[in-house]
């Protein structure tokens, strides 16, 4: 209650940590104490803090020395604080165990470090003072950090830590306001614009329905357009994409199950595909049409169209193999206005690629789709 209640003036709705670097615990202001699993803080332990509203929070007190105050980390996932008071690159940092760290995230910034990542796939290079950082250790083991460059930090004893989403680029140049819950997850994946490389100023965003998770800019690598970025999510949930192209906002053919704690494309691992559909091939006529989409790709026993019809009418929907032969009709006939779910059978399907034709009274619309 000292220590996060007080300073944060009634803002605070929950904190969440323990003393195992974990998130076990957690510290809810306005309830019986009795109910509080959290009751102490623990020295360089990393905690996640909900608040009711963007705030800075701030504590002054002698600092701990940071030669003389081991991290004992557990194999897998620990979320831990940064202890030296001033910035330090990650590698710096962490050299006490390197070999034993896998992946870095800084959940508050959406930035990733893998030391097996191609430079331009680090978005994470700093360690910065008053943060916390999730880190995947690939065996248990103890950091130490090293002294300051200057071996006395500020000389302050303050540590202070804020939502810094003013300097966010990918939020402020799309309006998306990314909301971050506590479990945090790793994706490097490629990004493809009608099947070819997106050149452009571009930021891709994940979603949970219509809550933006993650925001990051769009990287050129190895002749690749490729994002990397950690989505922050409350347990396992389905995730879409955006991508914001010159002005243009584009939809996802994906919908990715994610869980905190995965890893997709680090390490040199094999990158996922998101593809983007623009206007011309994702809907050919955007009359009447007010959205379009199929969810989960690739499909395995069965998937879904998504339909958002601005009037109803006539509406004719086929799957078309790669010849372009017809392989079912999904609906021939009238169908209402407004947002419609249909369900299309692939398992007796071969592997491949298949199409979607819709064609209603106000135009076609069309998107590729894979079957697994």
């Amino acid at each position: 209650a000292s220590m996060f209640e007080a300073p944060l003036e009634g803002n605070l709705l929950k904190v969440l940590g323990d003393s195992d670097f974990a998130l076990g615990q957690s510290y809810t202001p306005g309830i019986p104490s009795v109910f509080n699993s959290l009751q102490m803080h623990t020295d360089a332990a990393g905690y996640v803090i909900k608040l009711e509203n963007s705030a800075t929070w701030s504590s002054t007190g002698n600092p701990v020395e940071v030669s003389n105050t081991p991290l004992d980390l557990n194999e897998g996932w620990n979320i831990m604080g940064y202890l030296p008071q001033s910035p330090m690159a990650v590698e710096t940092a962490l050299a006490y165990i390197d070999g034993l760290v896998g992946t870095v995230i800084d959940g508050q910034n959406g930035t990733v470090w893998n030391p097996a990542n191609p430079n331009e796939f680090n978005s994470l290079l700093d360690l910065e003072p008053g943060r916390s950082y999730w880190v995947r250790m690939v065996e248990q083991g103890t950091l130490v950090y090293p002294e300051d460059a200057d071996g006395e930090g500020d000389g302050t004893g303050m540590v202070i830590a804020h939502a810094r989403t003013e300097d966010n680029a990918a939020s402020l140049m799309t309006g998306w306001n990314v909301v971050r819950a506590p479990g945090a997850l790793a994706l490097a994946a490629e990004a493809l614009l009608d099947g070819n490389t997106i050149q452009g100023e571009a930021y891709i965003g994940a979603f949970v329905g219509q809550t933006c998770v993650a925001a990051r800019p769009l990287l050129a690598v190895n002749g690749q357009s490729a994002v990397q970025m950690a989505p922050m999510l409350n347990g396992p949930q389905e995730v879409h994409f955006k991508l914001w192209l010159d002005g243009e906002v584009y939809l996802s053919t994906n919908l990715m199950a994610l869980e905190p704690g995965e890893e997709w494309g680090q390490g040199g691992a094999p990158l996922p595909i998101i593809e983007f559909l623009s206007s011309a091939s994702g809907i050919e006529s955007t009359a009447g049409v007010l959205s379009f989409s199929i969810a989960p790709v690739p499909a395995q026993g069965q998937t879904w169209i998504n339909l958002n019809l601005q009037q109803g009418g006539q509406v004719s929907i086929q799957v078309l193999d790669a010849r372009g032969a017809i392989v079912a009709t999904i609906h021939d006939g009238t169908m209402p206005a407004g947002n419609q779910r249909l369900p299309v059978n692939v398992g007796p399907w071969s592997v491949g690629t298949y199409f979607i034709k819709g064609i209603s009274q106000d135009g076609v619309f069309s998107a590729p789709f894979i079957v697994k």
